[in-house]
């Protein structure tokens, strides 16, 4: 049982990214600006 869950999880992780992507696009250029450096 714990091993499907994880499936789900990064999906979920996907899909939350990809709003915040969208709704605050600001947001990610500074995220990812910290992560590139």
């Amino acid at each position: 049982d714990g091993v499907p869950v994880l499936v789900p999880f990064r999906w979920v992780k996907a899909v939350g990214d990809i709003i915040i992507m969208k709704k605050f696009p600001q947001f990610v250029s500074l995220s990812t600006g910290e992560k590139k450096s």
